[in-house]
């Protein structure tokens, strides 16, 4: 009963308010501040330095951001390379930073930034000045880790 009650009302705000509103002063003084309140960082905002790694999927670079002086390591993927690799589940697509940004640990790099240009999709985090976790594993005879407890219960 209620629904087309309530798609009328919609309808009505949409043309006699919103569309007003849409036109007015106000809404491009919104709109300047909307984009004022968000970090808008591009791939001009870094320095690059030495290339600290490659992959199957992305390139990773020692950049220093212009405005702080803070270092960063910028991930850079192709986006086509992306597309490729998981066209059987583009849910993934986004996986990777939905991780990062999530994830909030001492041991794990921070998400600080995610830039997209046309072709690439990059992701700028804490720089981990202590090497390539793969070159540690790689270090051992067995290929793992040794994890070590100090204190506390087993």
């Amino acid at each position: 009963m209620f629904d087309s009650v309530q798609h009328k009302i919609f309808i009505d705000m949409y043309k006699n308010t919103f569309l007003n509103f849409v036109k007015s002063k106000q809404w491009e003084k919104l709109q300047i501040k909307r984009k004022d309140m968000y970090n808008n960082v591009q791939v001009e905002d870094y320095d690059f330095f030495e290339k600290l790694g490659s992959g199957g999927f992305a390139s990773v670079i020692r950049v220093r951001k212009k405005t702080t002086g803070q270092f960063y390591a910028m991930k850079v993927q192709r986006k086509m390379d992306l597309v490729e690799t998981f066209c059987d589940d583009p849910r993934r697509l986004n996986s990777e930073k939905a991780v990062f940004a999530a994830c909030h640990h001492p041991f794990i790099v921070n998400l600080d930034y995610s830039i997209q240009t046309p072709t690439c999709a990059i992701l700028i985090l804490g720089l981990a000045n202590a090497g390539n976790l793969q070159d540690v594993i790689n270090s051992y005879e067995n290929k793992q880790v040794e994890v070590k407890r100090y204190g506390g219960r087993r």
